[in-house]
């Protein structure tokens, strides 16, 4: 963040939209190869001794794959933490498909927003 803050003029903004995020159904982007949703995130240990035996590979951590493990937490706590940038605009869910708009009723519930949160949109604009 450092480095995307060092790269904006004061006033400039970041225009940001991401996701799967990693507590998601598809948070692992279909790198560990689970069948059932939120597997890799309850079994990420197995999968890779799994993923290691079957395609003769050497991985040890989720990092390994390029992903970075973060959940919706972490990213709002580095996005309010970065000094010099401002959060403008924050949001979650971004979709026009009703399928996925089922998922924001689900992030009314405090301890399920973290797995229901599938993709952050946000601003962010440098202040000095």
């Amino acid at each position: 963040m450092k480095e995307i803050r060092s790269k904006l003029r004061i006033g400039g903004k970041l225009i940001t939209g991401f996701g799967p995020i990693y507590n998601s159904p598809w948070g692992d982007h279909n790198r560990l190869k689970h069948i059932f949703p939120w597997s890799h995130v309850t079994k990420e240990k197995e999968l890779i001794r799994k993923l290691n035996t079957k395609h003769n590979k050497n991985i040890n951590t989720i990092h390994d794959l390029g992903l970075n493990g973060y959940s919706l937490k972490k990213y709002i706590e580095i996005f309010n933490n970065t000094e010099g940038l401002s959060v403008t605009d924050f949001r979650t869910n971004v979709s026009d498909k009703l399928s996925m708009k089922l998922f924001d009723l689900f992030t009314y519930i405090p301890f399920l927003k973290e797995y229901f949160t599938y993709n952050i949109y946000c601003i962010l604009e440098r202040k000095y």
